[in-house]
């Protein structure tokens, strides 16, 4: 149903169409939620809720729960920041997955309940004994907030602070239960503040275990050699959005000033020019918008390159003055922040050319579908078979499909293919057997890209599939995005077998 309306939504529609498309497509959305749900919450009943430990990088499951909501507060106008603590590290041993679904529980609560202003996630170490960590994650946000004397209906199974509540934004009343337990699975706890009519902070802890390999984050590595000693504009009209910069700023060795408004950057510019490059925010109020100051900087002082922080997600349309070196998404991550800064203090020269530095954020509106590749989806529904297809044609690109593992491999054997899209449970032989059986073939084919399509993303699936010889998994229904990545991923790839 998912699937099926989203292909429907891009087709040529009348506004009322499109309408009745959209309200199909969220009530799917709706129903796989509460389907999940109650799913999780018969487990817990029947007291079969069980973590999966694994090693992972805390950075990446963090940033990725947040980028599933960026979009949505995007939309609502809502500024969504996210500030790791550089202390916090970065490899852990504990369930991912789990991680990630309390995470995006709080987050999307705080969106949905948030009209204006930002939402604020932090996560902090609170101390390491004996290899264990203690993790501590807040969301705090600036909505609609909960009265003092009803706040003890959260953690009820379905409840919600009250009937007018459930009706105006939906839910089951069981997601924070779930939490709850999850959390105390975790060796941890969760709780909240809140006043009513400013705002909410739900907060939560967890104990995992520090990794070997847990190393420095990425963002500190080479800082002597490269960035420490240069100064920054930081132009951003919320407070909080400067204040994360200026921590990792302050952490990277970089002297900066930091202005609410492009205005009082022009003016700011006026008496002092001396900047090695500058971070800019998209969206701000006043006569100068980060575009309009990026324009001004470019004939004024070429000198400055420019890093755009946008929360917009489509800027391919606008005319970008050649001194914006990089176009990064908020929430900013701070990795992808330092690089771009490295690249543009290296590389002067190219800030006043006519060709501005690639921007590496590979964001899926920058996909160029003019790329050769071959393509086989091995999936035994036919309705998921159409829905796939569909969605490589709108992104120029066609595919083999075969409806069983043991097809896939005579595909195989046929002919190359740059990347495969394996669903993993099929009759005959089964996506994790066929990937095996490819394996087994070495270079006596091209070994493929192969990503698993699965409705269980488990942590215990994925290290199946990836045991198995598997690159990637993509959960079913599987999103545009997603796909994207894995084309890139197989055209990086493609010049050479796995």
């Amino acid at each position: 149903i998912i699937g099926m309306s989203s292909l429907l939504k891009g087709t040529e529609l009348d506004e009322e169409q499109i309408d009745f498309v959209e309200t199909i497509r969220m009530s799917g959305d709706s129903l796989l939620t509460i389907i999940n749900d109650i799913l999780d919450f018969s487990k817990i009943e029947a007291g079969r809720m069980e973590l999966e430990e694994h090693t992972f990088d805390l950075y990446q499951t963090i940033e990725s729960a947040v980028d599933l909501l960026a979009q949505k507060a995007s939309e609502k106008g809502i500024e969504l920041i996210c500030l790791i603590e550089t202390d916090v590290p970065r490899i852990i041993k504990s369930d991912s997955t789990r991680i990630r679904q309390v995470l995006v529980n709080l987050l999307s609560n705080a969106v949905k309940f948030t009209k204006e202003g930002e939402v604020f996630v932090t996560v902090k170490n609170m101390g390491v004994h004996e290899s264990a960590v203690d993790l501590f994650i807040e969301v705090k946000d600036s909505g609609i907030g909960i009265p003092q004397d009803k706040i003890r209906r959260l953690f009820k199974p379905f409840s919600q602070v009250d009937q007018s509540t459930t009706r105006k934004y939906g839910g089951t009343g069981l997601g924070l239960v779930i939490c709850r337990r999850l959390c105390n699975l975790m060796g941890g706890e969760i709780g909240v503040t809140s006043v009513d009519g400013e705002g909410s902070t739900f907060y939560f802890n967890i104990v995992a275990q520090v990794a070997d390999e847990a190393g420095a984050p990425l963002a500190t590595q080479n800082i002597p050699l490269i960035v420490t000693g240069k100064r920054a504009l930081v132009v951003d009209d919320n407070e909080t959005n400067r204040k994360v910069l200026a921590y990792f700023l302050k952490n990277w060795g970089i002297a900066f000033e930091s202005v609410d408004s492009g205005d009082a950057a022009a003016e700011l510019l006026k008496h002092n020019s001396e900047f090695d490059f500058a971070l800019v925010d998209y969206h701000m109020p006043g006569e100068l918008d980060g575009l309009d100051l990026s324009h001004l900087m470019h004939r004024d002082y070429p000198h400055i390159p420019v890093i755009m922080l946008s929360s917009s997600f489509n800027m391919s349309d606008l005319l970008r003055p050649a001194n914006i070196v990089s176009w990064q998404y908020k929430p900013i991550k701070p990795d992808r922040v330092y690089k771009e800064i490295a690249r543009a203090v290296m590389a002067p020269s190219k800030v006043a050319s006519s060709e501005p530095l690639d921007d590496v954020s590979l964001h899926p509106d920058q996909f160029d579908p003019q790329r050769e590749l071959t393509i086989l989806l091995a999936e035994d529904n036919v309705v998921n078979q159409k829905v796939f297809t569909r969605q490589l044609q709108k992104l120029e690109y066609e595919c083999d499909v075969v409806s069983d593992g043991q097809e896939a491999v005579e595909s195989v054997e046929r002919q190359p293919y740059d990347i495969i899209f394996m669903d993993v449970q099929m009759p005959t032989m089964d996506g994790i057997e066929a990937t095996v059986a490819i394996r087994s073939l070495g270079g006596s084919v091209r070994q493929p890209l192969i990503v698993a399509l699965t409705a269980d993303r488990s942590a215990q699936v994925v290290e199946t599939c990836m045991e198995a010889g598997m690159n990637g998994a993509i959960e079913k229904p599987a999103h545009r995005d997603e796909i994207i990545r894995m084309l890139n991923l197989a055209f990086q790839t493609n010049s050479e077998p796995l």
